[in-house]
């Protein structure tokens, strides 16, 4: 009945979909929404990361990132990931080899950015620059916190 007054579908507004043709023509819709800045990550060759939550970034509404990190390195500029981009990630963990993902790793609980490689039970996290080589960790002392879904470059 909600569903009829608001000239919307029951789905729409459970939010099982974003079915755009179905939002009520009375009710007006915020064009972005605030995502957390919660630290540094690392992409380079060991610099220590923090957690430390600076505020919020805001997006499209089309964008599913859950945080994002401001990356610190250089190891993945092959990916057009670059020292001081802000890097949006979602806690999808539905693990794909060869994507890009944040990590926990090994007694010191470093935190990465990586292509991501499982291999039995040895997970490689592979930079995208030459001039650094690949870390091989257990797959049991590596953690997924996100998938890299995009990234943010300001212009200077």
């Amino acid at each position: 009945e909600l569903a009829k007054a608001l000239e919307a579908t029951p789905g729409y507004l459970m939010g099982w979909h974003e079915d755009t043709d179905h939002i009520p023509k009375n009710l007006s819709v915020p064009s972005a929404r605030a995502i957390p800045i919660i630290g540094d990550i690392c992409a380079g060759n060991g610099i220590l990361t923090n957690e430390d939550f600076t505020g919020f970034f805001f997006v499209d509404n089309s964008i599913k990132a859950d945080y994002t990190l401001f990356v610190r390195g250089d190891s993945m500029v092959g990916a057009g990931i670059n020292e001081g981009d802000i890097a949006f990630l979602s806690k999808n963990f539905e693990f794909e080899d060869g994507k890009i993902y944040g990590v926990v790793y090994g007694a010191e609980k470093e935190c990465v950015l990586k292509k991501v490689y499982k291999q039995g039970e040895t997970v490689i996290l592979q930079p995208c620059n030459d001039s650094y080589k690949p870390i091989i960790v257990r797959a049991d002392d590596a953690w997924i916190i996100g998938i890299v879904i995009g990234t943010y470059r300001a212009i200077s």
